[in-house]
């Protein structure tokens, strides 16, 4: 939060719990059920607090579209959501299908970035579900590293490619014409 009340996404890397009469600028307590930072002098007195050792302001495009990335490799979507916004872009990282489905009741994406087998459950059913509420066709990237390997069948993910009007991506993918071709297919 800054000092005008208003509030910023941030990256924090939170030190150990201070007592109520600590000497530092900044604290982070707990809000909502998450975390927020604030200047220490604004802390009521029965409030846990802890040490900011380091703190960065992200800074967001406002009018950037925001994409939706979903794949339950962690390390991958993390991976991608980092270097997509670092390109401009809102990218907000899912882990499974659930989350996201829970998050689009909510809010709306302009775009779409998922693997094609999350854990258990197949993209297609939500692809459908995206394109029956969006009859103008967000654009839609399906990732998957399994076709060269058999693993999914490549007839299959060539048909869903076409009835579904998405866009098909071996993994491991090129970041940088990857991050290039959404921004393309989003008009950015």
């Amino acid at each position: 939060m800054g000092a005008d009340g208003a509030r910023y996404r941030c990256l924090v890397w939170i030190g150990e719990q201070l007592s109520t009469n600590a000497k530092v600028d900044f604290v982070v307590i707990g809000e909502g059920g998450g975390l927020a930072v604030i200047e220490s002098s604004r802390c009521p007195d029965d409030v846990p607090r802890y040490r900011v050792n380091k703190l960065e302001i992200v800074v967001e495009h406002p009018f950037a579209p925001t994409v939706a990335i979903v794949d339950d490799e962690r390390g991958f979507a993390d991976s991608l959501c980092d270097y997509l916004n670092d390109s401009g872009l809102r990218a907000v990282p899912f882990y499974d299908l659930a989350s996201l489905e829970r998050s689009m009741e909510e809010r709306e994406y302009d775009g779409y970035v998922m693997d094609w087998i999350l854990g258990e459950r197949m993209s297609e059913s939500l692809i459908k579900k995206i394109r029956h509420s969006d009859p103008d066709g967000v654009p839609i990237y399906v990732l998957s590293g399994k076709v060269a390997s058999g693993l999914i069948d490549e007839a299959e993910a060539a048909r869903a490619i076409r009835q579904l009007d998405v866009h098909g991506r071996d993994k491991p993918i090129r970041m940088a014409t990857f991050a290039a071709e959404l921004q393309k297919s989003l008009g950015t």
